[in-house]
């Protein structure tokens, strides 16, 4: 009887660099232990591929690693620059090491890690396109595009498989109110929706931001309106104050604003003209406290979170002159900034 087995390999122990084509067959069986290094292509056809603990090093300059079969490998490691092309389902399970070389993910292909160890990126090498996360918790996404490493974090996912990739070009957002430009070299993309604070590197952004305030934007896909969820600025990441809920993930800046006291109200007439103080601006701030200090420095009315919605009924008040302090902290700061005005209260007939 003739065996339908082709190719049957133990590796035992590491083997030294491949270069020629590392191929396998439909119908063989591969299963290796150590380290298989290769400069060349890599083609797996085979259901019966095993390097569940192995360690494939790709080597290549510009190299293209195939499998029309879903491969399980322990460690993989990228060295020696280049692109790695991958095609097929890959998925690691022990370590991926980005020494130097980028991993470029087409669309016919995925790389779902799911060891225990944070893979960490660099200038030099990084995933190109959606690199897939399983678990909960913090989630580290070593990728970027083009020549540019821009990792990203989801902070606090739920328990979930999710990818994530670096798009480069303009998402081309529109823009919320609060926010007066947006980064148009690369924005993020989730291959599904989560609920969890995000960080986006700051890296390859240059001069976009100046001396403005990064914030994290989001939006349902691009050209669609955005959403800013705010941000903190530390490192080299913007991390959002708000969970992120859609898929599209862009960094913006802030406008900077400053209030404006208006200096009259007039609660005593039935025109509703002027019954309220209004502060403009005061709702792009992420807290305040106003404050009314009577012409003896005596505290008249106050409010923590003032809008110009706020009900109030400053008739109660005595008609005069008062001093208005605003305390304020723009999204995503904890400094607190002072505004101060007149403000005359009018009793007319």
């Amino acid at each position: 009887m003739k065996s339908n087995v082709l190719f049957f390999v133990l590796l035992v122990s590491s083997i030294g660099t491949l270069h020629a084509q590392f191929k396998i067959n439909a119908n063989s069986i591969f299963k290796a232990k150590g380290t298989i290094s290769t400069n060349a292509l890599v083609n797996n056809a085979s259901a019966q591929t095993n390097l569940s603990e192995a360690q494939l090093t790709l080597l290549g300059g510009d190299q293209s690693v195939t499998t029309s079969q879903t491969i399980l490998v322990s460690t993989l490691k990228i060295d020696q620059g280049g692109r790695k092309t991958l095609s097929g389902n890959w998925e690691v399970n022990g370590t991926l090491q980005l020494v130097n070389g980028i991993i470029s993910v087409g669309n016919n292909a995925q790389l779902l890690y799911t060891g225990t160890q944070t893979t960490e990126g660099n200038n030099n090498s990084f995933v190109d396109g959606y690199f897939v996360l399983r678990g909960s918790g913090r989630k580290f996404f070593p990728i970027g595009t083009g020549n540019v490493y821009a990792p990203a974090i989801l902070e606090a996912s739920p328990d979930s498989e999710v990818g994530m990739r670096t798009v480069s070009g303009d998402a081309g957002v529109i823009l919320p109110e609060g926010v007066s430009a947006n980064f148009a070299g690369h924005y993020w993309e989730l291959s599904d929706a989560t609920n969890s604070p995000v960080s986006l590197s700051l890296n390859g952004l240059g001069s976009f931001l100046d001396s403005s305030r990064p914030i994290v934007l989001e939006a349902s896909a691009p050209s669609a309106t955005a959403q800013s969820l705010s941000g903190t600025f530390s490192g080299s990441f913007v991390t959002s104050i708000e969970n992120a809920t859609q898929t599209i993930l862009v960094i913006g800046k802030a406008a900077e604003f400053s209030l404006v006291i208006h200096d009259l109200i007039t609660p005593f007439t039935i025109d509703a003209v002027n019954d309220k103080l209004t502060i403009e601006n005061i709702e792009l701030t992420s807290e305040n406290k106003v404050k009314l200090l009577d012409r003896w420095g005596v505290v008249a009315a106050e409010w923590k979170n003032y809008t110009n919605e706020t009900e109030y009924d400053f008739s109660t008040l005595s008609p005069g002159n008062y001093v208005c302090l605003v305390e304020y902290s723009y999204p995503g700061e904890s400094n607190r900034l002072t505004a101060k005005g007149m403000v005359t209260v009018l009793k007319t007939k």
